[in-house]
């Protein structure tokens, strides 16, 4: 199965008096490939300028390595043993070039020196000498090893390879701090930035003389709830990864203050609804209050009950993380596996602003992740404006006659009023 992944690429640069261990550290980078790769969707190229190089006629034959291989590697390897190398007219040698030129960029380099016994007769005593002086010399990126064998260097390749792949990680991560907190279009479902603002219209209903005095109260008490189911907000966020690596094992901090003590929060998975005008199943929703399927008397209710349904199966999905207030601030602690590359994870179940006045909602998210050195810190602002219109008890409770003479005879209730009646609503 095919899977997005991150590119390293591993430059092995050495004099030729160790090819056993330049073929050993293919052989290791292509066995972390075979174990990792497809798990952290991360893989490891081995460079040689022996594969991946052309011949170029007019050019210094180390200039077109440096081109084609040393300039876009992201660590080099170096391994000595007796040798330094041949001078290439600018260093004392190829790969001494090579691990200068990658030291000077700031990328990582690794450097494994050789112990193991040589024949006398066969050691170049001027090459031997300049790369005594090399290895005392410091490199502000370097990693310096000595091995006795050829499986000793293995294996402390193998074990210092994963280091350096994580740190190349690290590096990455908070180098371009990768996720970013933005809204979600509840019509759309598409990401629409980090500033949203919306205006609400807000009914004020002032009027109660129409209502029997014996019911007022509880009439009152239900064109608040209906006013404050049409004030509700939706606050659809998501985190997004725009890289083309996962982010695993996620612990997300998220804090929502209100400017105003006007405005609440609630997580409620009833109050699903839209800001906007769009005739969508959030905005139908918000419409009306739950009703019973026994009250769908109309084409319209039994509309209602059907989207009702199909919401339910939406937010069965939803995760049950509650809010917690502290003042003006609600804080909800989420933990997630992953966020996929070129992916978005919603912050559900989706939470809600009530405002009772005009006021605006940051939200700030710290964002940690067992891959970045440094928690993520990100934020969005969210405003809102609340318009008064004045309205009747019937613009707001459209079944107002049918609900008092309920009131009036509570034997004839419909099994929505019944329900009211049991619940305390």
């Amino acid at each position: 199965m095919a899977y997005d992944s991150r590119v390293y690429r591993i430059l092995i640069a050495s004099p030729s008096d160790v090819t056993q261990e330049r073929d050993a550290a293919v052989k290791v980078i292509q066995d972390w490939n075979d174990l990792h790769s497809a798990s952290r969707q991360i893989t490891l190229l081995p460079l040689r300028w022996e594969t991946h190089t052309a011949p170029e006629y007019g050019t210094r034959p180390q200039e077109v390595i440096n081109r084609m291989v040393v300039d876009d590697c992201d660590l080099v390897v170096g391994i000595f043993w007796t040798r330094i190398g041949s001078p290439t007219g600018v260093a004392d040698s190829g790969t001494l070039e090579e691990i200068e030129r990658v030291g000077k960029a700031h990328k990582p380099v690794m450097l494994y020196f050789s112990s193991v016994g040589a024949d006398p007769a066969r050691i170049d005593i001027k090459q031997l000498e300049r790369l005594n002086q090399f290895r005392e010399q410091t490199f502000p990126n370097g990693l310096i090893e000595s091995y006795k064998t050829a499986l000793e260097f293995r294996d402390k390749f193998s074990m210092q390879l994963e280091r350096k792949v994580r740190e190349l990680k690290e590096k990455e991560l908070s180098g371009q701090h990768p996720l970013t907190l933005q809204f979600v279009s509840v019509e759309t479902g598409e990401l629409i930035g980090t500033h949203l603002s919306v205006i609400v219209d807000r009914p004020k209903v002032e009027d109660f003389s129409d209502v029997p005095e014996a019911h007022r109260k509880t009439i009152l008490a239900r064109v608040q709830r209906r006013v404050d189911a049409l004030t509700y907000v939706p606050i659809p966020i998501a985190v997004m990864n725009p890289t083309g690596s996962s982010v695993k094992s996620l612990y997300v901090e998220l804090e929502i203050t209100a400017s105003t003590d006007d405005m609440t929060i609630s997580d409620d998975p009833k109050l699903v609804r839209s800001s906007g005008s769009a005739a969508n199943i959030f905005s139908i929703l918000s419409s009306f209050d739950y009703f019973d399927e026994s009250d769908a008397e109309d084409e319209t209710l039994s509309q209602v009950v059907a989207l009702q349904r199909q919401a339910k199966l939406q937010l069965d999905r939803y995760s049950s993380d509650k809010l917690q207030r502290v003042g003006n601030t609600w804080k909800l602690l989420l933990e997630w596996d992953a966020i996929q590359p070129q992916r978005v994870r919603m912050i559900k179940p989706l939470r809600h602003a009530l405002p009772r006045g005009t006021g605006s909602l940051d939200i700030h998210a710290r964002v940690y992740a067992d891959s970045a050195p440094a928690p993520f810190s990100l934020a969005v602002r969210l405003d809102i404006t609340v318009v008064e219109r004045t309205a009747s008890v019937e613009d707001v409770l459209p079944r107002l006659a049918n609900i008092l003479e309920e009131l009036a005879n509570p034997d004839k209730a419909s099994a929505y009023n019944r329900f009211l009646s049991n619940s305390g609503r």
